[in-house]
């Protein structure tokens, strides 16, 4: 095996890992005559909110992290970060809802980048293809076949894109997104807008927001 071809493993391997990680996982929860049509979702969105470092982004772009967040459909509360007060808004003014979970990032990181390194290095090892027939009266000849540079590739693959896969995926976590949608009779199945003013809030608000 040589020198180059062990590098475009790695090289190509690191860009498939890049690309696939730091996933996304986007959920959308609709209101209508104060119900929610995803219960499921909606109980999951403020079980994820005890537990996760939590953002809302509100109608007009802005964003604040806040803690304790409960998500009903008629109102959103929580508690401001830094005064501890209690926080509320109308749902329809809250756009969604983001967590970031980088535990579950690591863990999906390690696997994605298992299966990326090693699918890549087999891929690799069928490119280079079979190694040329040995000389006639070669004392020592090494020959290796496509085959053989897949496997040993995708061995060799396989705990490097892991390795790469569980950093890149415990840099950049697993986020969750919560859109909202309030239904009205007059605005059927659009996302939040801005109908109105929003009262004055003191939660922390995320940088280039203000």
């Amino acid at each position: 095996m040589n020198k180059k071809l062990t590098r475009r493993l790695r090289t190509v391997g690191s860009l498939l890992l890049l690309s696939v990680l730091g996933c996304t996982n986007t959920s959308t929860i609709g209101f209508e005559e104060g119900q929610a049509n995803n219960v499921r979702a909606l109980k999951e969105l403020n079980k994820r909110a005890a537990k996760y470092p939590t953002t809302i982004t509100l109608v007009g772009g802005n964003q604040f992290r806040v803690d304790a967040l409960n998500v009903t459909p008629d109102s959103t509360s929580w508690l401001d970060p830094n005064s501890r007060a209690v926080e509320s808004v109308a749902t329809s003014q809250v756009v969604d809802v983001r967590f970031k979970n980088h535990g579950q990032g690591t863990l999906e990181g390690l696997g994605l980048g298992i299966l990326g390194g090693a699918a890549t290095g087999a891929f690799l090892g069928f490119v280079d293809g079979d190694d040329p027939p040995c000389e006639r009266g070669a004392f020592i000849c090494f020959r290796s076949t496509a085959q053989d540079k897949a496997a040993i590739l995708a061995f060799l693959g396989a705990p490097i894109g892991g390795f790469i896969g569980m950093l890149s995926g415990a840099a950049r976590g697993k986020t969750y997104v919560y859109q909202l949608v309030t239904r009205h009779a007059d605005n059927a199945g659009r996302a939040n807008r801005f109908t109105g003013s929003i009262p004055p809030l003191t939660g922390f608000p995320l940088a280039g927001t203000r």
